[in-house]
Parts: C-alpha cells; structure tokens; sequence
C-alpha cells in the first residue's frame, strides 16, 4: 500500500503554499536533530548555509548550527551502515549532486571571493559530498562496484563542466580542484580519472559544436 512519510508531507505542504521553502528547510534541520538519517539536502538548503556561513580571522568556516548538525548527521548514518545500496542510492546521488551543484553556484558568485569560495567548497568536499566509495561496504547486488566509481566520476565531471570565470579565479579554482579532490584519487583510482577526463572531454565537446552552431547561425 502506498506510505506517506513526513518529507512527503513537507513537500506538499510547500507546494500548496501552506509552508514557504525557509520553513522547510527550518523542518529539514529539525528532523536532522531529532535523529532522523535520511533527510534530503537541497541545493537551494545547502547554498543558504553556506552563504550565511562566517568566517575567523585565519578566513576558515564557522560552522553554523545547521551546518554541524548537517555534518554530524551524514557522520552517524555512515557509521552505522543505514545507508544500504542499491536501495537508497537515489539518496547519495541527489546528496552528491546537490553538493555540485551549490559549489558551481558560489564559484560563479561575482561578490564571493576567491579564498572564501575555496574554504566552503573545502567543508562541502571534506564533510558533506558523499563520495560513492564510502559506502561501498554496503553494495548489494546486483549493483557493481564499477558503478559506483562511474557515479563518483559523472559527479565530479559536473564539478569541471566550463564556467564564466574572471581567469584568476578559475586559477584558483582549478588548483583547489587538483589539490583537493583529485590528486587524493591518484595512488589507486587511476581509472575512475580516466572516466573523469573522458566525461570532461564529451561535454567540452558538445559545448564546442553548440557554440559553432549558435555562430554559423548568427552569422547567417
């Protein structure tokens, strides 16, 4: 029989303008405290967080209180195993794919510097963005381990998907990006780069004939 749970409530009660999006992700955090694992992590949530998010005077992230409980949350469901694949993998790949997402949108943030930019893509990448292998111990089959490095990968190619971004500040970026998400992967993950550079590759591709053909009709 069908079962409606309470995120199920919360988002129709946003979408029939009961509730505004603030206090859903007001409700979010709450479940998060209560002990709830399994509450999902918006892009939107997350950018709020992270935008409202101080600094001390060494320039690294205070931890707000939304975002130590969002932190200890993921840690305890980890710790646990509650998180068993195939299953609940929709749940990591939104986690996962929302951590991109808000990342892009702070680096294209023109009144967002450069080094604040790198210290919350810093906590996003170190505490919340679910890398697939961490939860490798729970696979089940028939879903193979080889499908969780090529998810690992689709996530990281939407991370290097080209940005308009002043030529310092990709700089920047792209040093974080080596230092910090890649060169890690490189004494033993040597082909889910590969699928990284080939994924990269495809979409720089489409974006390339995509621009040719917006020019030739421009200039016909």
């Amino acid at each position: 029989m069908p079962v409606v749970c309470v995120l199920d409530l919360l988002q129709h009660l946003e979408m029939c303008s009961v509730m505004n999006t603030e206090d859903k992700h007001r409700a979010f955090h709450k479940l998060r405290q209560a002990g709830y694992g399994l509450v999902p992590v918006t892009p939107d949530e997350l950018e709020q967080y992270l935008r409202q998010a101080r600094f001390n005077h060494e320039g690294h992230v205070i931890e707000s209180a939304e975002m130590r409980v969002l932190r200890q949350t993921l840690m305890y469901i980890r710790s646990i195993d509650m998180v068993e694949m195939p299953t609940e993998a929709p749940f990591l790949e939104k986690m996962q794919r929302g951590c991109m997402v808000a990342l892009r949108r702070l680096w294209t943030d023109e009144a967002l510097s450069a080094d604040r930019a790198v210290a919350l893509s810093q906590w996003v990448w170190s505490s919340i963005a679910p890398s697939p292998m961490d939860w490798a111990r729970t696979l089940r089959e028939p879903l193979r381990r080889s499908d969780m490095a090529e998810a690992f990968a689709r996530s990281i190619a939407l991370l290097l998907q080209p940005m308009h971004l002043p030529t310092e500040k990709y700089d920047v970026f792209r040093n974080w990006v080596e230092y910090e998400v890649l060169e890690p992967l490189l004494p033993a993950n040597a082909s889910l780069l590969d699928n990284v550079v080939q994924l990269v590759r495809t979409d720089i591709e489409r974006f390339s004939e995509e621009f040719s053909g917006d020019a030739s009709d421009t200039t016909g």
